[in-house]
């Protein structure tokens, strides 16, 4: 058996060979000549295992999205190989040829994003989850209140019950300097993309009294809140929290009465309540 496999998505292409005894693969940087390129490359891999173009026996391609002219030369490449002697072919999405090398390297539980540039300043992007996990997602208070609440324990008591906690934070509230926290992130933009994308991935929201709550009802995520903002800023959309999907503890809680509360948001169904904030 030889097994061909050619990706010309992008200008960062690549090309491999295997007999099952020995294996090589090249990557380049096309200078916008993937046709050549390509053709090239893969009269070099094959006389490494001394065979050429008729030994081929297998073969595999990517399938985009990219760029238009590129995706179309790895793909007429590989018709053309395989049509003639009837070769069994697969195509496989460029977005999870993007994800493999990270299957076995990412441990945190969370969503993977592939981006790939779609031409004209877009991007074209598909959403992974590596592993089905339990999440809680933090939204750190600004540095103002930070220690009104005791950040380090209600990590503690997520952690103990089985969730994985994810920290936001926005730039200018940075607390990377003084805490070190796994699965930290934060940005600088005004509009909640990332936060969007974390509530997605997570079970409950840990909130602070920040109009985070406005895209937990729109994802349908219960909210765990602590009101630790100054009273006469406490909530900006107080409306939303009069829902059975959110709870308020004290800053002083119990761990008892935070697990009880915890689990009584990410068990109970929420949905009608949902439908009517």
């Amino acid at each position: 058996m030889i097994l061909v496999s050619i990706d010309t998505s992008t200008k960062y292409a690549s090309i491999g060979i295997t007999n099952l005894e020995q294996s090589y693969f090249y990557n380049w940087q096309s200078q916008y000549n993937h046709g050549v390129e390509l053709t090239r490359n893969l009269r070099t891999l094959l006389s490494k295992i001394q065979a050429d173009a008729s030994d081929i026996t297998h073969l595999a391609v990517a399938l985009g999205p990219g760029g238009f002219s590129s995706v179309r030369v790895g793909i007429s490449t590989a018709l053309g190989l395989a049509t003639p002697n009837n070769l069994p072919i697969i195509g496989v999405p460029t977005h999870d040829i993007q994800l493999e090398p990270f299957r076995k390297k990412i441990n945190n539980n969370i969503n993977i994003t592939s981006i790939i540039s779609a031409g004209r300043n877009e991007v074209s992007w598909k959403k992974y989850n590596i592993n089905e996990s339990k999440n809680a997602l933090v939204v750190l208070p600004k540095t103002r209140d930070f220690m009104k609440a005791n950040i380090p324990q209600i990590i503690s008591d997520i952690e103990s019950m089985g969730y994985y906690p994810i920290m936001k934070t926005r730039g200018k509230d940075s607390i990377r300097n003084f805490y070190n926290m796994k699965n930290y992130f934060e940005d600088t933009e005004w509009f909640p993309h990332t936060t969007m994308e974390l509530i997605e991935a997570s079970d409950i929201v840990i909130n602070f009294g920040s109009t985070t709550v406005k895209e937990c009802v729109m994802l349908e995520k219960p909210v765990l809140n602590f009101p630790i903002k100054p009273h006469e800023k406490q909530y900006l959309m107080p409306f939303l929290y009069e829902y059975d999907y959110s709870r308020e503890l004290d800053p002083n809680y119990k761990t008892k009465e935070f697990n009880d509360t915890f689990m009584y948001l990410v068990e109970k169904n929420h949905k009608e309540d949902f439908k009517k904030a």
